[in-house]
């Protein structure tokens, strides 16, 4: 008799178990949790995925958001992903994208379509989302690095997204032949962030995520990558703000100067390229380079850090007329572009890790030539000569800072205020003791509060780091940096206008002011652009 009740109770537990596993693992898209409160599950619209739950922060990694780009899908358009039907398990970081260097980042390969997300929003919650697109001048980086964990914006209530996207020529490759057979040409890895976007509009909503409230950001390539989304009229109703940090699309130029985003260019640039593996420009010649291996074509492909020794051969987004507007300028300037609310920045000290020391007079005018052009060039070493105060590198970092980072970024933010969108500029002035500059990306530790440590702040510092976050979040949350959490420092961050030009001043200690040097953004603005 008690065997009988034994196996009744044990049946009883075993039917009980099978029903809340159920329940609890349903199509509807919801959440569920394993017993052990380590694993969770969420279903998308392309199948289950498995992540990982720990101290109320769920990430799910390595989700894949298209098809494989290889074979007779590379050079071509994104295709989505296609559906699977066992659970996929997303408890490891996808593969990064080809790329010659591979520090902090999974084992970079040409099937790179994946992106990660974190998320602590509970069932049947809308949180606001923060898609961030990482840097690396187009041709490196991942969305795995651990600068940009996204627990953080996680714990503050902001469902975190990084993604991959293709790089260097299998990335920006601009050939004639592709535009025949795709209809575009040049910018695979735009579109490749575009279709992104669009699995996140489709999927966030089942890991708690607000469809109707997306930020794409940012930081360098990734900044580039923001304007030129908020340009595409392909990108239309995918997001509702954007954050830059450092970098814009309008001054492509002055850091790619052998392509510039300029379409016949970069159709050159490419020709040249593919002769350089016994191809030409026609489908027999795109063809022969999908058999080329992949990491050939990505070695011959690297962007210079040294920017006055470009390599001709590197890629960025090509002003088609399909994904990106011929001439954005005048697009922007027409009210072609993805209305946004914006945060727009740039770092004091940008050029000073792409600019070497000991440059001669001739190697500084050599570089203003080449991004500026003759007439501009001429002008330009005109107003800011190399003299007892200023020497070639100096000169060389003040000219890459205006217009590789500010030029376009002002213009843009400009343009934005014009047309009564909400915009909010920064300039990030906070060095340490053992890094006395605002360097390139030396922001990123603070927004994103990861790897704080190694910077040795203070008091200040710290207070910096988090106010500094918090305005992000406040941001992404509300479209105003100041509603939401307050800011330690007090300051209320002045809104920008094309008449104000109120810039935060972010340092040990916070401040809003004038823009500074906008005789000069206005003097590149008529040379560079022509008005």
């Amino acid at each position: 008799m008690k065997t009988c009740k034994r196996q009744f109770l044990v049946l009883f537990l075993l039917i009980l178990g099978l029903l809340l596993t159920a329940a609890g693992c349903s199509s509807t898209g919801g959440r569920a949790v394993d017993s052990d409160v380590q694993s969770i599950y969420t279903a998308t619209t392309l199948g289950r995925v498995q992540g990982l739950e720990q101290d109320g922060v769920s990430v799910y990694k390595g989700i894949p958001y298209a098809k494989p780009p290889v074979g007779s899908l590379r050079f071509l358009a994104p295709e989505p992903a296609e559906p699977w039907s066992d659970t996929l398990d997303c408890t490891e970081f996808g593969s990064s994208a080809l790329q010659p260097t591979a520090d902090d980042i999974p084992t970079p390969d040409e099937d790179c379509l994946n992106l990660n997300v974190w998320t602590s929003a509970q069932e049947g919650e809308k949180q606001p989302v923060y898609v961030f697109i990482h840097g690396g001048a187009y041709f490196q980086g991942s969305g795995a690095k651990s600068m940009y964990d996204c627990t953080n914006f996680a714990k503050d209530g902001v469902v975190g997204v990084t993604i991959n996207y293709r790089l260097g020529a299998l990335g920006f490759l601009g050939l004639e032949a592709s535009k025949a057979e795709d209809g575009t040409t040049g910018n695979f890895g735009t579109l490749d962030q575009i279709q992104a976007l669009k699995w996140v509009k489709e999927n966030i909503s089942a890991f708690g995520g607000d469809p109707e409230n997306i930020t794409v950001g940012g930081e360098s390539a990734g900044s580039f990558s923001v304007s030129a989304l908020i340009m595409s009229p392909l990108a239309k109703g995918l997001f509702n703000q954007a954050i830059m940090e450092s970098g814009c699309i309008l001054d492509a130029s002055a850091v790619s100067p052998y392509s510039g985003g300029d379409a016949s260019a970069s159709a050159a640039v490419s020709g040249a390229f593919a002769r350089s593996f016994g191809a030409d420009d026609s489908l027999e010649g795109l063809n022969r380079l999908r058999q080329i291996d992949g990491h050939a074509l990505t070695a011959m492909s690297q962007f210079n850090m040294d920017m006055t020794l470009p390599n001709a051969l590197s890629f960025w987004p090509v002003n088609d007329g399909v994904v990106l507007p011929v001439d954005p300028q005048k697009a922007l300037a027409n009210g072609d572009y993805n209305p946004v609310r914006l945060l727009v920045g740039n770092n004091r000290d940008e050029g000073l890790i792409f600019i070497p020391d000991g440059l001669e007079a001739g190697d500084y005018a050599a570089y203003a030539y080449r991004i500026l052009g003759a007439e501009a060039a001429e002008q330009a070493l005109a107003r800011w000569p190399v003299d007892a105060e200023h020497t070639a590198s100096d000169r060389a970092r003040q000219l890459l800072t205006l217009a590789g980072f500010r030029l376009g970024a002002t213009t843009f933010a400009d343009t934005l205020s014009q047309n009564g969108h909400p915009v909010y500029y920064y300039e990030f002035n906070y060095s340490t003791p053992d890094n006395p500059a605002a360097y390139h990306a030396s922001e990123l530790p603070l927004v994103f509060g990861n790897e704080l440590d190694s910077l040795k702040l203070d008091k200040a510092g710290k207070q910096t780091a988090v106010d500094m976050h918090t305005a992000w979040v406040n941001f992404i949350k509300t479209g105003n940096p100041n509603q939401g959490t307050a800011l330690a420092s007090g300051v209320v961050w002045e809104p920008y206008t094309s008449q104000s030009k109120r810039v935060m001043m972010i340092d040990d200690q916070w401040s809003s002011n004038e823009m500074s040097q906008t005789d000069d953004l206005d003097f590149l603005r008529k040379t560079v652009y022509g008005k």
